[in-house]
């Protein structure tokens, strides 16, 4: 299977949304990272068919002709649910509105709660739900009908630890037969899983590939500085400073740097958080 984005262009008004995006997707986790504003959500709008792109295409190529629509499964950042409905009640409605034909519906709402740990509270008013509960069963209704485009827009927001690291382990199972499409604005949610990372800023495609492709082109450009607290602040107003870490009346300073920043300063290996602080200027 082949998801297709060719040259697709957005405006709203005077500003490029999206501007001559294009990238070609096949199975596995793809992780979208880019800072407020920079097209994510317009993207994943002209994907899902809830927003029109002024020029371009998306192609969906599976060798049995289905329409993306039939085969999208879509978490958006801010889900809407029927309070007064449970959460099984809820899936059937998903499943209706799918037009999804199952053999035991209740049978199959339950497997579908069960892989998303909520399995206990198909009975239980989606009103008493935390946070964490809606955007589990959020994930739930993704996955209704088996879909073989999965995108998740901020999906582990409100997930405590270890539901984000349940969610890592089965958006990472389903992208060994699927498309995975993961926005998000916590790097590590992408470190652990992706395929490829796609990096967008200001509507363009900035960067594509592996992670350590993307990372490895920061070689040489990050670097590690022991400093007295006190002088922290300064490098910080001087660096782009990924991470300071406090060890005692010291800091262990991370930073980017096209030169050698001081003389005792050590390179070591960039990762995504180094990259997402070099191209957009923020993390």
């Amino acid at each position: 299977m082949e998801l297709i984005i060719d040259n697709v262009t957005k405006k709203y008004k005077d500003k490029k949304a999206l501007d001559c995006f294009s990238v070609k997707m096949t199975a596995g986790v793809y992780g979208l990272l880019g800072p407020n504003g920079a097209g994510k959500s317009t993207l994943i709008g002209v994907i899902t068919g809830l927003v029109k792109q002024d020029s371009g295409s998306v192609t969906y190529i599976d060798g049995n002709g289905s329409p993306l629509c039939s085969r999208l499964g879509f978490l958006p950042q801010y889900q809407s649910f029927y309070k007064n409905y449970t959460a099984e009640e809820f899936l059937r409605y998903i499943i209706a509105l799918k037009g999804i034909k199952v053999g035991n519906l209740k049978s199959y709402c339950h497997t579908l709660l069960e892989t998303v740990n909520l399995a206990d509270c198909g009975k239980k008013k989606i009103g008493a739900f935390s946070g964490g509960m809606k955007q589990r069963l959020g994930i739930a209704q993704a996955l209704v009908g088996e879909p073989d485009v999965l995108i998740f827009d901020e999906p582990t927001a409100g997930l405590d630890p270890k539901e984000r690291i349940r969610f890592r382990n089965l958006i990472s199972s389903l992208g060994n037969e699927r498309i995975v499409i993961l926005a998000t604005h916590i790097v590590s949610d992408i470190a652990y899983i992706a395929k490829e990372v796609m990096l967008i800023n200001n509507g363009k495609l900035i960067d594509c590939g592996t992670q350590s492709e993307i990372t490895s082109k920061l070689t040489g450009k990050v670097w590690e500085y022991i400093s007295d607290s006190k002088s922290v602040i300064e490098i910080m107003n001087r660096y782009s400073v990924s991470n300071v870490i406090s060890e005692g009346e010291l800091c262990r300073v991370r930073l980017i740097s096209e030169q050698k920043p001081f003389e005792k300063a050590i390179g070591v290996s960039p990762n995504l958080d180094d990259v997402c602080l070099y191209s957009f200027g923020e993390i």
